[in-house]
């Protein structure tokens, strides 16, 4: 017993199991109808659902309660349990979106809410609960931008992005070159635990993945495929295209003292870097063929 609102009058408090103490009281509102299960990918929809494709998120909807000025929102299992702590959510409107949920696929659970007012609230009115499933596949979604580019001053960006309403269980990328072999593995993963959506994003150069030569020119496929929990399988494919290289001629001119200050070309089939090593390789072998000769 205690006064808990500054009234004069003694409230009865009884504790329950989420470790809160809560003030009994007389039923001031009306208790909210029609509290129905909605599917979190369809914001417009108000059906209620038996059976819902969702990863961590819950919605539901009710009819207008008079004299709420708000409601309070929890998700539950068929047996009481709150799956979060706090385990209300307050909105102010007749429909609510709660995530970061633990759900997992199979499980059934059910909405509670409690129409909030001036002098108190209502009985709580629970929805006929729904079971999360998975009957969808994942979806894929393949880009290259720009589409088509010019090495080596330009190059491409990759992205493949993975998803699924329940939960992916694998995703693997992979890029093939005009011949239809495989260059480069973007992504091969498998997930350990779940997750909604993945994506991978890859800068292409034209080079080949030992980095010692370009690719040829042509049209390159991105092939990928998702796996999701209930191992429903779907593989896309998208495609850009690579130009023949640019390359660069050298240039001549005077310098200072009449000589010849030249710059050179980008010469055919390999990147810079790969040149520059090569030529730190020739000098050393230069020096190390003085010292032999000296000591002869």
């Amino acid at each position: 017993m205690g006064d808990t609102d500054g009234d004069g009058t003694d409230d009865v408090l009884v504790s329950v199991g989420d470790g809160y103490l809560y003030a009994m009281g007389a039923r001031t509102l009306p208790t909210p109808e029609a509290v129905r299960d909605t599917d979190p990918a369809d914001t417009d929809s108000d059906a209620d659902l038996d059976e819902v494709e969702t990863f961590d998120t819950v919605t539901a909807r009710w009819a207008a309660t008079p004299g709420a000025m708000r409601f309070q929102v929890r998700v539950t299992t068929l047996a009481g349990t709150a799956l979060q702590f706090p385990e209300y959510t307050e909105v102010t409107g007749d429909r609510a979106r709660v995530g970061e949920l633990p759900l997992r696929l199979g499980g059934r659970y059910r909405v509670g809410v409690v129409a909030v007012g001036a002098d108190g609230s209502s009985a709580e009115a629970l929805s006929d609960g729904f079971t999360v499933v998975d009957v969808s596949p994942p979806t894929i979604r393949i880009g290259a931008n720009p589409a088509t580019f010019t090495p080596p001053s330009q190059t491409t960006n990759l992205e493949v992005t993975f998803e699924d309403r329940t939960g992916l269980a694998s995703t693997r990328a992979e890029l093939l070159d005009p011949s239809g072999a495989v260059v480069r593995v973007l992504v091969d993963e498998t997930l350990r635990s779940p997750l909604p959506s993945r994506t991978t994003r890859v800068a292409f150069d034209g080079i080949a993945a030992n980095g010692t030569q370009y690719l040829p020119p042509g049209v390159y496929t991105i092939r990928a495929s998702a796996t999701d929990v209930r191992d429903h399988t779907v593989t896309a494919t998208g495609t850009f295209t690579m130009l023949e290289r640019v390359v660069t001629p050298g240039t001549r001119r005077a310098d200072a003292d009449g000589g010849c200050a030249c710059t050179a070309g980008r010469v055919g089939g390999a990147p810079r870097g790969w040149w520059l090593v090569a030529a730190l390789g020739l000098a050393g072998v230069a020096r190390r063929r003085r010292r032999g000769s000296a000591g002869r």
